[in-house]
């Protein structure tokens, strides 16, 4: 039955991928509820199931609901892992994410860093989550004013990017267009 689970929560994440967001949501919600019955309500499984449904929330616009997902997810991680772990990272990235948009630039540049902090530890230095969390951070950076150290985030993110995309990937076009604005 646990199995399920898994298959119900890939099935969200691919529906999630294609933005159909409330068919993702209804599989993340079974997904839930099996992994409730099944494991400890604490247990890491669950608490990927809620931020994955608190994803959802987010991209719908429904942040406040979000960040209940988001914190609930993180508190069972940190408990079960000792604050070191990728599925950490993940959740601090989304709470990260969370901030920025209530305009919470500290305490989003405060989460993406504990979350890179933890891609380091685990991931070798060239890897894309830590080129996509220093893009965070650099965005949010770039946001308030802190221009020399957004430059040298940017520049590292792009570095790492480079090994893994064609010069005219969107996303080099992207870190390009962010390295113009911070010149400016």
């Amino acid at each position: 039955i646990k199995e399920s689970a898994q298959v119900l929560s890939n099935i969200g994440e691919l529906l999630y991928a294609e933005g159909k967001f409330e068919e993702a949501m209804n599989f993340h919600e079974q997904a839930l509820q099996i992994r409730k019955e099944y494991y400890s309500s604490d247990h890491p499984h669950v608490a990927n199931s809620l931020r994955n449904i608190g994803d959802i929330f987010y991209k719908q616009d429904k942040y406040d609901e979000a960040f209940i997902y988001f914190q609930e997810a993180l508190t069972i991680l940190e408990k079960y892992y000792n604050n070191f772990h990728v599925d950490i990272a993940k959740c601090l990235s989304s709470i990260g994410h969370y901030f920025r948009e209530q305009r919470n630039y500290d305490k989003s540049l405060e989460s993406h860093r504990r979350s890179l902090a933890i891609y380091e530890k685990y991931y070798p230095y060239d890897h894309v989550c830590i080129a996509l969390t220093l893009n965070n951070i650099a965005d949010i950076l770039c946001g308030q004013d802190k221009n020399d150290e957004a430059l040298h985030t940017h520049r590292r993110a792009l570095t790492i990017h480079k090994q893994f995309f064609q010069f005219d990937h969107i996303d080099i076009s992207k870190y390009l267009c962010t390295l113009g604005h911070i010149y400016s």
